[in-house]
């Protein structure tokens, strides 16, 4: 048997709640099954595992769009970057090693 809380939390309360859950996923305490399951009272979530699915599937979205950007704004940067050439700045060649440039 599983005794449900003494009180209702406050909305404060609450926040601390779900405060505390990220910090320690941040902090890597706790797995996000631990947080969900911590904070599901909370937000109403009846399913943890169709929550983790969730969570899951919009990260690799974002991930998906981040990537997307990313590759965008490479190829409009090589757009405008200058030729590469394999010559010092005033077209002299590298300075050999051991060797004084003066």
């Amino acid at each position: 048997m599983k005794w449900g809380p003494y009180f209702t939390p406050d909305p404060e309360d609450e926040a601390k709640t779900v405060d505390t859950a990220v910090k320690a996923k941040e902090a890597g305490l706790i797995t996000t099954r631990m947080g969900v399951e911590k904070c599901s009272r909370i937000f109403g979530v009846e399913n943890v595992d169709a929550v983790l699915g969730d969570i899951e599937s919009e990260k690799a979205e974002q991930d998906e769009r981040d990537l997307k950007n990313a590759t965008n704004e490479l190829a409009a940067a090589a757009k405008f970057a200058p030729p590469r050439t394999s010559k010092a700045p005033g077209g002299a060649g590298p300075v050999p090693s051991g060797k004084s440039s003066k």
